[in-house]
């Protein structure tokens, strides 16, 4: 059986009938693998549609359900999938609004048109963000 095969058994093995996300490094540990070889077989599956990603440290896999899309965690790794440019900025954004005990207040500020405001409402369903804030 090839690596891959048993990467995939694994992760069908793991998140079938759940919902649980699984890194490379789990899979490696657990089969005894690189995490790097277990990181790119697993990058393999996802491109064939056949494991689905969360974007984000560590990368997490679960097994692809026929018909599913992309799943993001919040709407901001959502834009920052969609816009690479963003991604410093998203994960500034996360990481002030996650700041213990009660986050961090944070100031948007930048040029008419550059999407400061888009940026605060994909931040608010999940992450907390609000105009007192």
């Amino acid at each position: 059986m090839k690596r891959i095969d048993l990467i995939y058994e694994k992760l069908k093995e793991w998140t079938v009938g759940e919902n649980r996300w699984v890194s490379a490094k789990e899979l490696a540990d657990a089969l005894h693998l690189d995490r790097a070889n277990v990181s790119s077989d697993l990058n393999k599956l996802w491109r064939q549609g056949k494991a689905k990603k969360l974007p984000g440290r560590p990368v997490r896999f679960t097994i692809a359900k026929q018909g599913a899309e992309k799943i993001f965690a919040t709407k901001l790794d959502e834009l920052s999938y969609q816009q690479p440019s963003l991604t410093i900025a998203v994960e500034q954004g996360k990481a002030a609004i996650l700041y213990p005990p009660k986050g961090m207040h944070m100031l948007i500020f930048g040029e008419t048109g550059t999407g400061k405001s888009m940026f605060a409402q994909q931040g608010k369903p999940k992450l907390g963000f609000s105009r007192q804030s």
